[in-house]
């Protein structure tokens, strides 16, 4: 076999690319077959629930007492989209604002500073964000709100804390994505006469919409998986809120639900099975808000990218299709 001028022998990098991609395809089947397998042994350990309550009751049952044999899944769902849902009303507007600020506001150094220290936040455990809640949050809410009959728990305090937990990943990934935004976009805007302020809500944030979106879906899918806070704020209570917008009742969410009793379950029972349902609803919820957010991105990189039909960026700042009257 010849070498060349590098002293490669011919064949030697087709070899070695062979292999890698032998490594690569091995080690990404590899990591499929452990979803699969986490999906099948779910699933499986979930049956005996599935064939003696029946999916319809199971999920549209409201009572979920096991102790009296009542398996209604219900009452955690909605108690984990409601504490979901408040989390982002939080999180989103404040996330996004601070990830413009970082972006497109703060001075270099400052922005150098917020960023790790943004990204710190993502790394502080759990049951610290629900200590705080407890000890600081709770005592906030009774005093702001005298007149409520509140418990040391409501799904107000669990949202929150959760909105604080997922700010972290909303403004880190909102800030990458409003950073990427060509400069050029910015410099042409403002030369057309816009204000900054202008540049950044009707150029830069439409152009960067891709990211922001799938920086929301982030959000929610860290919201909708936690634990520990939520079972430490929640309340722990397996019914529907009534009203449902009352923010100071007391919920139960699927997370909450299987960290807490699953360890007193007896194995092999029908409850057992049941929080393992649970899990398999949870990861279809999660899998949902997966397919939205890629269906998210794609549609928003569809409508920025329609060439000819996008709206120019004279159109964008004055919302007027030409220059002259």
């Amino acid at each position: 076999m010849e070498a060349n001028q590098y002293g490669l022998k011919r064949g030697s990098r087709t070899d070695s690319d062979r292999l890698m991609k032998y490594v690569l395809v091995g080690v990404s089947s590899l990591a499929v077959l452990i979803v699969l397998l986490i999906i099948v042994f779910t699933v499986a350990n979930s049956w005996t629930s599935i064939t003696a309550n029946g999916i319809w009751d199971f999920l549209f049952g409201e009572s979920w007492y096991p102790s009296r044999g009542d398996y209604g899944a219900s009452s955690l769902i909605v108690g984990s989209l409601l504490v979901t849902l408040g989390a982002m009303v939080f999180a989103v507007p404040v996330g996004l604002a601070c990830a413009i600020y970082i972006s497109e506001i703060a001075p270099a150094k400052t922005r150098n500073a917020l960023k790790p220290v943004v990204e710190l936040f993502s790394a502080i455990p759990s049951v610290v964000y629900g200590f705080i809640g407890i000890v600081v949050f709770v005592p906030v809410i009774k005093a702001i709100f005298p007149d409520q009959q509140l418990f040391s728990n409501s799904w107000l305090a669990a949202s929150f804390i959760l909105g604080i937990m997922a700010l972290p990943t909303v403004i880190s990934v909102s800030e990458d994505a409003i950073h990427a935004v060509p400069q050029s976009y910015r410099e042409a805007s403002q030369a057309m006469g816009a204000t900054k302020w202008e540049s950044i809500m009707k150029v830069v944030v439409p152009a960067a919409v891709s990211g922001i979106s799938a920086a929301i879906i982030l959000g929610v899918g860290r919201a909708i998986g936690e634990t520990m806070a939520v079972l430490m704020l929640s309340g722990n209570a397996a019914q529907i809120p009534d009203p449902l917008w009352n923010i100071f009742s007391l919920v139960s969410t699927l997370t909450g639900t299987i960290a807490l009793q699953l360890p007193e379950s007896v194995s092999g029972s029908v409850t057992q099975s049941a929080l393992f349902e649970l899990g398999v609803i949870l990861m279809i919820m999660v899998l949902i808000i997966n397919l939205c957010s890629r269906s998210v991105v794609k549609r928003a990189k569809r409508k920025i990218g329609e060439g000819d039909n996008k709206p120019s960026l004279f159109t964008r700042l004055t919302g007027r299709e030409h220059i002259l009257p």
